[in-house]
């Protein structure tokens, strides 16, 4: 599925989303153009945290409801980062 956001530097070009995750092209300004590194790594761990906070707070159904978030976030990673995470540019 082919979907086009806008680049995070010219804030005019467009960005396909099915190379983000190894890196597009902005096709107005030709910067490389990747989802942001910091919540790419956050974002999982932040629900790995909220887990075991969970679980070892006695909150087993809220601990299921994350452990069933994560797989279904990193059954899709790719799709969930290329569309719903900012974007960054790396390049100059």
């Amino acid at each position: 599925m082919n979907e086009i956001r806008p680049c995070p530097v010219c804030k005019v070009g467009s960005v396909n989303t099915c190379d983000l995750h190894v890196g597009a092209v902005c096709n107005s300004c030709n910067r490389l153009v990747e989802v942001d590194f910091i919540f790419s790594v956050i974002t999982p761990g932040i629900m790995l945290f909220s887990v075991i906070v969970c679980f070892s707070n006695e909150l087993k159904a809220i601990g299921f409801l994350f452990v069933l978030l994560m797989v279904v976030y990193t059954s899709n990673i790719r799709v969930f980062n290329s569309w719903f995470l900012p974007l960054k540019s790396y390049g100059s």
